[in-house]
């Protein structure tokens, strides 16, 4: 995993931990500083090619940790 998608994931992890649910892309784009959604569907994306997240069907704010992530 590179430091890129090991950062998004401590991000992604933190957030759900404080918040109870998943972020957006929209809250993503600050925390991980990317200009763009794209940039942000990018990494997450990345993450769910090497099994570390994966989606919930049919729900908002979807993203959830796979456990050993």
């Amino acid at each position: 995993m590179t430091p890129r998608q090991k950062n998004t994931l401590d991000v992604i992890t933190d957030y759900i931990n404080t918040n109870g649910y998943s972020p957006s892309y929209d809250d993503l784009k600050p925390l991980l500083g990317v200009a763009s959604k794209s940039g942000v569907h990018r990494l997450v994306m990345q993450l769910v090619d090497r099994n570390k997240i994966k989606f919930m069907k049919y729900r908002a704010r979807s993203i959830e940790l796979i456990d050993g992530s």
